[in-house]
């Protein structure tokens, strides 16, 4: 044979060689889900078993596992389990190291107290007699088929089953009896041992819900999806507790953690890519600025009023300058420059104001607080400011009225004064004083005069969402 030819067929025989290790680098996921869910009334009929591999099958869609590699079987007897479960191994070992095994079951199972091994029990296996396990297929057979025809493969295998409404005979239990570990399995099975599990719920069971949502975590590995899932189960149930035997070697995440994107550079701005400012007066600025989209309505205002409340608006912008150099023309009111302080003011040597005969020596604290008792009785409708003026005065003279009291001041309140007043108006009910005392002329709530006539003050401001529309009018007039 040419020495060629012999060549070509060693590297045929190598490149399929490699085959399995592509495949176990790969991490192939296979799942076979069981449903057992039309029972004969004498078993127990369930109501979920159907909707829980459903939700299950859609779970593991979510998370990686192809649809083809995704077995569903409804309502089998023994044979069709068996023979689902020899397929679903094969399938497994062919796809060698690495791959990732799921069998999930859902519905009827029990105990044998004789032999003290778990049984699935299948859709017509008839009267649950003494017979019924001879029908029925040993849950360490399964596990014994997958642990020798994949050994490769991490396996998860799943029971939920054990329901609390099969009706056994004498020599059963509804519980499951532990199960030892095995090495690359992890077995789990709905609820505790000696316990049952519940099938009512909307949509599935308790159990399939909460490993649904536990499966579709990014980043959970199997520890903690499945400590979640009892931890949830026990939450909503108060009663089932979910079990486990792990005897996986490593670690298996079902949901990958989701790469954050790296931040893209910014894109280099070239001279012709820049946008072109617009220049006045040597200032640049942005031509989409607020500050110039508003100069533009009132660079020919003749009103101070509008060219004094934009200098406000837009202080620390550019357009400032020109609204003070147009101020300057209209002969507005004198106007400080842009970040030059203010001059401070000669300081006066001015005489210590004389005390007013109400002025009390209280501190503000405490008549910050017999104000608040007065305007909780309805008494005091100004500002709890501290300041005690003829309003306070009167308001706490009308506290008073009808209230046997023995010292009642009103005037030079001392703390011990306002403690002792504010413990009496404690005592009484909340709108005690129906109107407000009127003030007495020539005085005021703090040192005000009550019957002074109040100026109205007005001024200028932005209207922001005509601004945003470039609509007039940009200034309105509020007044207080």
């Amino acid at each position: 044979m040419p020495r060629c030819h012999f060549e070509l067929r060693a590297l045929c025989v190598l490149l399929f060689a490699l085959l399995p290790l592509q495949a176990a680098e790969a991490g192939a996921r296979y799942a076979l889900l069981i449903a057992n869910q039309d029972y004969a009334r004498e078993v127990g009929t369930l109501d979920n078993p159907v909707n829980d591999v459903r939700l299950m099958a859609k779970t593991l869609g979510a998370i990686g596992f192809a649809k083809a590699n995704v077995r569903v079987v409804k309502n089998a007897d023994r044979v069709a389990i068996l023979a689902e479960v020899a397929e679903y191994a094969r399938r497994l070992a062919a796809a060698g190291p690495g791959a990732i095994g799921f069998f999930y079951y859902s519905g009827h199972g029990a105990a044998n107290d004789t032999d003290r091994r778990n049984y699935i029990i299948p859709v017509g296996a008839g009267r649950l007699d003494d017979r019924v396990w001879f029908k029925s297929v040993a849950l360490d057979g399964i596990t014994r088929t997958l642990s020798t025809v994949a050994p490769n493969a991490a396996h998860f295998v799943v029971f939920d089953a054990c329901r609390n409404v099969l009706k056994m005979p004498t020599r059963g239990a509804k519980g499951f009896q532990p199960v030892r570990e095995r090495r690359g399995m992890l077995i789990a099975f709905s609820t505790e041992p000696g316990q049952t599990a519940s099938d009512i719920g909307r949509g599935s069971g308790p159990y399939a819900a909460a490993l649904a949502k536990e499966l579709r975590k990014p980043g959970l590995d199997h520890l903690d999806v499945f400590q979640n899932v009892k931890e949830r189960v026990y939450r909503q149930t108060r009663v089932q507790v979910p079990w486990t035997r792990d005897g996986l070697l490593k670690r298996v995440t079902f949901a990958a953690k989701a790469k954050v994107a790296a931040p893209s550079p910014a894109p280099a701005v070239t001279a012709k890519a820049q946008p072109q400012q617009q220049r006045l007066g040597g200032f640049a600025k942005a031509p989409q600025s607020s500050a110039a989209a508003a100069w533009q309505y009132a660079k020919d205002s003749k009103s101070c009023a509008v060219l004094s409340a934009f200098n406000a608006r837009f202080a620390n912008s550019v357009w400032s300058d020109f609204a003070k150099a147009r101020m300057r023309q209209l002969a507005c009111p004198a106007v400080v420059a842009r970040n030059e302080p203010k001059a401070a003011p000669p300081r006066a040597n001015k005489p210590a104001a004389a005390a007013l005969p109400w002025t009390p020596r209280a501190s503000a604290v405490q008549l910050r607080r017999l104000q608040g008792e007065l305007q909780r009785l309805g008494c005091y409708d100004g500002t709890i400011d501290g300041q005690w003026g003829a309003r306070s005065m009167a308001a706490l003279a009308a506290a008073g009225q009808g209230v046997k009291r023995g010292r009642w001041p009103l005037t030079r309140l001392s703390d011990r004064d306002a403690a002792d007043h504010i413990k009496r108006l404690k005592a009484l009910p909340n709108g005690h004083c129906a109107v407000v005392v009127a003030q007495p002329p020539g005085t005021g709530g703090g040192q005000a005069a009550a019957t002074a006539p109040t100026k109205k003050r007005c001024k200028m401001v932005m209207n922001e969402a005509a601004l945003q529309d470039k609509k007039e009018p940009f200034m309105i007039e509020v007044c207080e």
